[in-house]
């Protein structure tokens, strides 16, 4: 079994099938659990396979239990019980309960501001698949005397690809979140990065490249050899706490653990910082042109990368700074003034 293709970062795949990379068993039951496009009935046929290699495998038991007293084989079996009362209960006719959908198309993302309600999943499921160019929907089940919720996520066609439950003490469906892998990557100290992760449509104003990040750690990176940076650069005090801390969280650690950090940019100016949602292994190399503010992205990260110096790196942000100033001033005060600003010296509205 290729479980590469359960990840959903293309370059993490890529690199991975290019070194012959071997799955542990934790590791591959976090990158199927984690794929967005595999269907329910492809990750069980994933997880069968991965049993049939690691037949009598222990699962080590980690933070709040999970997995405790379980191996691959037991944890599995009682994993595909509780997704099968939970399909049938968000479908089960008759409950004090309503349903709303979340809708999804790539074009736009995930649409989560359609309130209306229904009485059955059915009802709700062919609403929702009605919709103009949906691919998938999320039917949510909501009890009314306690609020709790049971979803599924279906593609247009009713193949469920996801089934989950606002149960957080639930330590069996949840056992996944305590998982913490470290997984090979190609990214380099300096690369420009992107998580690959759905669009959420709604009215946030939303920056250009606010999640792109010139990247600077990832929680695995120890030395030189492994990330391919100057040590002098790395966040942290020392390689051996570095160290410690990683054999720390190979221990006990759990997803949260997994983040990214690097230069982020901001309305006011970059910032060094840690990622909030997405691990590592969401990472993409970020492949298209950057542009107005953008730019200074591509300067940090030559900077990493030894191609320019400090001086260079500065009077390139503070020249992108200004640009781009001078743009927005354009666009918003001096529109149709050329000839007048022409007049004074100043010329027309060019990056």
């Amino acid at each position: 079994m290729d479980f590469t293709k359960f990840l959903n970062s293309k370059d993490i795949a890529e690199h991975l099938r290019k070194i012959n990379y071997v799955f542990s068993p934790e590791e591959a039951l976090y990158v199927i659990h984690g794929s967005r496009s595999a269907s329910l009935a492809e990750k069980r046929g994933a997880y069968v396979d991965l049993l049939a290699q690691h037949p009598d495998h222990k699962l080590k038991e980690r933070r709040f239990q999970a997995f405790k007293d379980h191996t691959l084989e037991s944890f599995l079996n009682a994993y595909f019980k509780k997704q099968d009362a939970l399909i049938e209960e968000c479908k089960r006719a008759g409950d004090d309960a309503v349903y709303f959908f979340h809708s999804y198309n790539s074009a736009e993302g995930w649409n989560r501001d359609d309130h209306s309600l229904f009485h059955t999943f059915d009802e709700c499921f062919f609403a929702a698949k009605d919709e103009d160019g949906v691919e998938k929907a999320e039917v949510v089940k909501q009890f009314l005397s306690d609020g709790r919720t049971v979803s599924l996520t279906l593609l247009s066609s009713g193949t469920i690809l996801d089934v989950d439950t606002s149960e957080q003490d639930d330590v069996l469906f949840h056992a996944f979140e305590m998982l913490y892998v470290e997984i090979p990557t190609p990214f380099r100290f300096g690369d420009i990065v992107k998580p690959a992760r759905e669009k959420v449509w709604d009215a946030k104003f939303h920056a250009p490249y606010e999640d792109v990040v010139v990247l600077t750690d990832l929680p695995h990176w120890v030395g030189e050899a492994v990330s391919g940076c100057d040590p002098r650069e790395r966040r942290g005090n020392t390689e051996a706490a570095r160290e410690r801390l990683r054999k720390r969280h190979l221990a006990e650690g759990d997803e949260t653990d997994m983040l990214y950090a690097g230069y982020f940019l901001t309305e006011h100016g970059f910032v060094s910082d840690h990622s909030v949602w997405n691990t590592y292994l969401d990472l993409e190399y970020f492949r298209e042109a950057l542009s107005g503010r953008g730019r200074i992205l591509k300067a940090i990260s030559l900077y990493f990368q030894r191609e320019i110096n400090l001086e260079t790196l500065f009077a390139s942000v503070r020249a992108i700074e200004a640009e781009e100033t001078k743009h927005a001033l354009w666009e918003s005060s001096l529109q149709g003034c050329d000839a007048q600003m022409a007049k004074i010296g100043i010329s027309g509205n060019k990056r």
